[in-house]
């Protein structure tokens, strides 16, 4: 093996005698050197050198600038167009959330009033369900099997009476009530009589079982229909259900009765009271009109949550202007006051004990209908005026005592009046010439 040897000069050999901490730097190892680095010298730097800027550069700097600019400007467009949006969903999710709770009261107010209803109904005396005769054919045929399934004709459990009458409502679940009568229910059919019981048709329906339809009744035939023009002079709405009733089916006149306390159960008992109704209507099928109605209003009028309140603080006066037929419901129709007499049995007249009044319409009414004289319903307000002013009276009847001294007395002017056309000459000229040719 070799050995690569450097010869030492001769101070290294004379330092070689030293002590070791006492040896030159110069003999110690290149790897005993201080491995920190000597501090660099400024002046040894190398000189920066500088070079001018030429257009070209200048120009593409400038072109940079303005597209971070343009770029800039059209994130900020955007930041306000995402705001603008932003602020249109908060809108909406705020009318969202009121829509939502109102939804919620009236869900909370059908249910108490459904349940109050259940409670009505557990409280009668009797029950009152469909009767519903199976085919005998049917059921000794195999092959035609009747369903297991329950009608919805049939309650959950078996009706308790000894047996159901069949001459019941046949409509599907009574709807709810917004205005509670108190008053009994289904008061009307206590007045029915066996004859009506026993007049029911046996329909063969799709399932092969006879059901005991129960006989339409004949209001619709007997009043004047919905689109009858309203009188100019105030309707009370006594005189609405009784005069009008057909106009229920108007989304306003169905409207008005809700708003001011006449649910179905007090319409259906005025309605029986004062119409010969066969069969007596029933307060399902008054419930029905009515609800039908304001939903087909709910479509129609975009302020029509504004209409209740607007008639429960409105004058007979003021309500009867806002139920007028308007140009995008229907044509309005003007008939006969006569034929508004058609199975009526009293007129609408107020009652003392529960604060109501007999309007100026029904006055009319008795008036004509006394005298079998026909007068066309669009100008009663000229005969009620003459009413109101005395100016149909008898001559010797005093005119402190008003309206109410003459129909006390059963007379009029034509019973002193010389003029053989009597009344019509009166309403024709709208004067009192009557009164000065006697």
């Amino acid at each position: 093996m070799e050995y690569n040897t450097t010869e030492l000069t001769q101070e290294q050999k004379a330092a070689l005698r030293l002590p070791f901490h006492e040896l030159p730097s110069a003999l110690r190892l290149p790897h005993f050197k201080d491995p920190s680095p000597a501090p660099e010298d400024p002046s040894l730097r190398p000189a920066a050198t500088t070079r001018p800027v030429t257009e070209e550069e200048i120009a593409s700097l400038r072109n940079d600038l303005r597209s971070l600019r343009n770029q800039n400007h059209a994130t900020e467009c955007e930041v306000v167009r995402q705001h603008r949006i932003t602020s249109e969903l908060t809108e909406l999710n705020a009318a969202a959330y009121e829509y939502l709770e109102f939804l919620d009261y009236r869900l909370k107010r059908l249910w108490d009033e459904v349940v109050e209803l259940r409670e009505d109904y557990a409280a009668l005396d009797s029950n009152n369900y469909e009767s519903v005769e199976c085919n005998i054919v049917n059921l000794r045929n195999p092959r035609r099997r009747i369903p297991r399934r329950r009608p919805s004709c049939f309650p959950r459990t078996p009706p308790q009476p000894p047996f159901c009458s069949s001459s019941v409502v046949n409509e599907d679940d009574p709807i709810d009530d917004t205005v509670m009568s108190s008053d009994p229910l289904f008061v009307v059919q206590e007045e029915r009589n066996e004859e009506q019981n026993v007049k029911n048709t046996n329909v063969l329906d799709n399932k092969g079982a006879f059901v005991n339809k129960r006989k339409p009744h004949n209001l619709d035939k007997l009043l004047v229909p919905a689109n009858t023009i309203i009188p100019r002079v105030p309707l009370t709405d006594l005189e609405i259900v009784v005069y009008f009733f057909n106009s229920l089916s108007r989304p306003l006149v169905a409207c008005r009765l809700y708003a001011r306390g006449w649910g179905p159960a007090k319409i259906t008992d005025i309605i029986n009271a004062h119409r010969q109704c066969s069969p007596p209507f029933l307060r399902n099928t008054c419930s029905v009109k009515c609800i039908t109605a304001q939903r087909k209003g709910m479509r129609t009028y975009p302020n029509w949550d504004s209409y209740p309140s607007k008639f429960s603080i409105a004058s007979d006066a003021e309500a009867t202007e806002l139920i007028r037929i308007k140009p995008e419901e229907m044509g309005a129709t003007d008939v006969d006051v006569l034929d508004m007499m058609k199975g009526l049995k009293k007129h609408a007249e107020g009652n003392e004990d529960e604060g109501t009044y007999t309007g100026i319409f029904t006055e009319c009414v008795k008036y004509l209908n006394a005298r079998q004289m026909s007068y066309p319903l669009s100008e009663i307000h000229n005969l009620a005026d003459m009413l109101q002013h005395g100016e149909i009276l008898l001559a010797s009847a005093s005119k402190t005592h008003g309206l109410e001294h003459a129909h006390r007395d059963g007379s009029d002017l034509l019973a002193s009046s010389s003029d053989p056309h009597g009344l019509e000459n009166v309403l024709q000229n709208g004067s009192d010439s009557v009164v000065s040719s006697s």
